[in-house]
């Protein structure tokens, strides 16, 4: 009976860290989102006024949705030849005192211009060129070379005070240039913009990610492989104990370029919980036929419980996950469709595609029609810009480029409309599994450029041709 209690044990800890593996790797994709969605906003836009992104970053309702995260910011990218021009223009929208630091002539420059919330901790970390820290350029090197989200190893966030100083990390997306090939790291640097990040106290974080959980483990996050008090990023044992935990188990999470090593513990309440009736089994071991039967019963039964107990529990867990889930879904959609952006993915397995509601507003379906599939994206695309889609979708598929294209599409009135979209490979055990994007309406920008280039030849003629 003791081996059943501890095997039961066992199984209930593993799941307790399985969850916490789960959730912790779900928030930081999350994250990922945001800052894709972000990404978004800027792709979507000829410029993004600090006005926008601060009503974007509003909607998302960071504080509620997303506990534990710091800000959103956008750093941009400048040349010190460039730095004189963007700080008197900030400035000059109000922010008199406004200066590029630390002072110092660089190269390049990665200035933090706009964050949300604009309060508080934050506001000491507006005009931090972050590419004058080693570790924060690491990351930004890593997010354009390859460009994906990048985060940070351990750092000290300049948001930080004299007091409740915790561990930071940054997680950063490159934004480029419009209308520029990224298809290598040089051209891709060429075209930077600027990052779009996150910064994160490491305590805050976890707490967010773990509010309203009923946790019964401790566990403690190093940066890297190595644990030490230097890598050390969050640990949630409030006071040391003597007594070594009965359950340990040590992983690793992947995390955008880095490693963080979590060990967990079995604590004082997961413990109680799982106390077995070894003691009573041997000081009744010797009795009567009757009271050892009775005595299995119970065992059987107190089994029962608490099995049908944590089932219970792993439900309502399951009903939280889904609520928070729907609700920050609810939240990026509100905040996707106030810059007019479509959200899209492909599964590769089935060939099926999602869209969202402002995809079918982008291609121009409607009611009883909409129906979202590889073979009806296609025939939606112009006959001329068919082929050329499909050839980007399978290099993009196949590794050889970033899928960042645009195309005609052609509405159900024959109208012809003009979408731009950019999308991410998502891999499971090294091969592609998904794509996941976005599509917004660039036919005012087609047309304005049309004209111009109408104007410019009409201009250019009667320039060669005079009266």
């Amino acid at each position: 009976i003791n081996n059943q209690e501890k095997t039961f044990a066992r199984l209930a800890f593993d799941e307790q860290v399985s969850t916490l593996r789960e959730t912790i790797n779900t928030r930081m994709h999350n994250h990922e989102y945001i800052l894709l969605g972000a990404a978004g906003l800027f792709a979507a836009s000829e410029t993004v006024s600090r006005d926008e992104f601060f009503k974007y970053i509003a909607r998302l309702d960071l504080a509620g949705t997303y506990p534990g995260i710091q800000a959103v910011a956008f750093a941009k990218w400048l040349s010190h030849d460039e730095l004189a021009q963007e700080t008197k223009k900030i400035q000059q929208e109000g922010f008199s005192e406004f200066s590029i630091h630390p002072e110092g002539i660089r190269d390049q420059y990665a200035a933090i211009i706009y964050i949300e919330p604009f309060s508080k901790r934050n506001l000491q970390a507006f005009g931090f060129d972050m590419f004058s820290e080693a570790t924060r350029q690491q990351a930004m090197r890593h997010a354009v070379e390859k460009d994906v989200a990048s985060m940070t190893a351990r750092v000290k966030l300049v948001q930080e005070g004299q007091q409740n100083i915790q561990p930071g990390v940054l997680m950063y997306l490159p934004i480029y240039k419009k209308n520029l090939p990224l298809t290598s790291p040089r051209l891709r640097w060429q075209g930077l913009d600027g990052f779009v990040y996150s910064p994160f106290r490491m305590g805050d974080l976890m707490n967010g990610i773990l509010s309203n959980r009923n946790v019964d483990l401790d566990f403690i996050i190093y940066d890297g492989a190595e644990l030490s008090d230097e890598t050390l990023l969050y640990t949630s044992a409030k006071m040391p104990t003597d007594k070594p935990p009965l359950y340990v188990q040590q992983f690793q999470i992947p995390l955008y370029g880095q490693i963080w090593t979590v060990v967990a513990t079995s604590n004082k309440n997961f413990e109680v919980k799982s106390d077995g009736p070894l003691d009573t089994i041997t000081l009744v071991f010797g009795s009567v036929f009757s009271v050892i039967v009775c005595f299995l019963f119970y065992v059987l039964t107190s089994q029962r419980q608490r099995a049908l107990a944590l089932a219970e529990e792993m439900t309502i867990d399951v009903r939280e996950k889904n609520r928070a889930l729907k609700l920050s879904e609810e939240r990026f959609a509100l905040a996707l469709e106030s810059s007019s952006t479509g959200v899209w993915s492909w599964k590769f397995s089935d060939n099926s595609i999602q869209w969202d509601d402002s995809m079918f507003a982008l291609f121009g379906i409607y009611g009883s029609d909409q129906s979202a599939g590889y073979d009806a994206f296609l025939n939606a695309v112009h006959s001329e810009d068919r082929d050329r889609v499909f050839k980007e979708l399978t290099s993009a598929v196949e590794g050889k480029q970033n899928y960042d294209t645009e195309y005609r599409v052609v509405w159900s009135d024959n109208s012809i409309h003009y979408v731009a979209s950019r999308a991410k490979i998502l891999y499971e055990d090294g091969a592609p599994v998904s794509m996941i994007g976005t599509c917004w309406d660039v036919t005012e920008r087609k047309r304005m450029d049309k004209l111009k280039s109408e104007f410019v030849s009409t201009v250019s003629h009667e320039l060669r041709t005079p009266l």
